[in-house]
């Protein structure tokens, strides 16, 4: 009993390092594929990458990998590429299995499924090497090939490389909050337009610009609160070259057409969609090929009003 208590502690210490191994590759492939040099991001993904894969090491590979060493015992199988291709079938069957799962038995589901099976091989491929060099640390005698781990090391960079691009992860993406309006204008990547005319009461708070390889988005927030930072955003701005309309028809039932200086657009008011009550009115407009959304929520003691909204809008220049 004591030796089977043992050889599970020491799987978990296993699994544990694993965890913190397979989180520094995903950091790196994030830093690189993004081209991040941003050090302090990297420590604040870090932990929860970390914190995402802990649980399928532990509640996965410890035992799976018991059952995977009787089977190898049980067969007397030696070498080790053979036993590393019976730990990547083992993660491939597994994942391929919760990857159906997850998805209804839609296996048509093919960004999902590729993410899932790549990801049940890949962390076959770092509990496995994990493995061998907690043996060779505890077990002076084995000596772990150099060679082989940073071989090993590429291919694992390699298939995430190739997993991210497809699921789209991390991909080329960036992401950006600002606290001054004119910073805004600096590094905005659109040319934008801003509106010259805000009601009393509404002072601009902050803005993030958002960029990946399918769109830009920025997003603006007003608030009621001059000096400081303010969860409450009576106005929200947003600045896009994607088409909204599909967005807004996702909030509003109805969208009536409308003319902002001379340019198309739509207006959506509060609706009842599904169990969820929207209470909010929305302004969309395309300028140059360029998509502005203005939104303000409506209650009863809401600062701004539909009449506003339009007033704003069209004092952009």
């Amino acid at each position: 009993m004591g030796d089977k208590i043992k050889i599970i502690l020491t799987l978990i210490s296993i699994a544990l390092i694993s965890s913190f191994f397979y989180a520094i590759f995903q950091v790196l492939l994030t830093q690189i594929i993004n081209l991040n040099t941003d050090i302090w991001f990297a420590f604040y993904i870090f932990p929860h990458l970390f914190a995402g894969t802990f649980p399928y090491f532990i509640l996965a590979w410890v035992p799976l990998s018991l059952l995977i060493e009787k089977l190898i015992q049980y067969y007397n199988i030696h070498g080790y590429l053979f036993k590393l291709i019976i730990y990547c079938f083992v993660g491939f069957i597994s994942f391929f299995i919760y990857g159906i799962v997850l998805n209804l038995g839609n296996i048509f589901f093919l960004s999902i499924l590729t993410f899932s099976l790549i990801f049940g091989i890949t962390t076959a491929f770092v509990f496995y090497n994990t493995m061998i060099i907690y043996k060779a640390t505890l077990n002076k005698e084995l000596k772990p090939n150099t060679k082989r781990l940073i071989t090993l090391f590429v291919i694992i960079l390699a298939v995430f490389s190739f997993n991210l691009t497809i699921t789209g992860d991390y991909s080329n993406h960036s992401s950006e909050e600002f606290y001054n309006i004119e910073e805004v204008l600096e590094n905005s990547p659109l040319g934008l337009k801003l509106p010259s005319n805000l009601p009393d009461g509404v002072y601009f708070n902050n803005a993030q610009i958002y960029q990946d390889r399918n769109e830009i988005i920025i997003t603006i927030s007003y608030s009621g609160n001059k000096k400081e930072f303010d969860w409450d955003t009576p106005l929200i701005l947003t600045v896009t070259d994607k088409n909204m309309k599909k967005e807004l028809l996702e909030r509003h039932d109805k969208l009536k057409e409308i003319s902002i200086n001379d340019n198309k657009g739509y207006i959506g008011r509060s609706a009842i969609i599904g169990d969820y009550e929207y209470m909010d009115v929305t302004l969309m407009w395309n300028e140059n090929e360029i998509y502005y959304s203005l939104s303000t929520d409506v209650y009863e003691n809401s600062i701004l009003d539909e009449d506003d909204l339009f007033k704003i809008a069209k004092s952009f220049k």
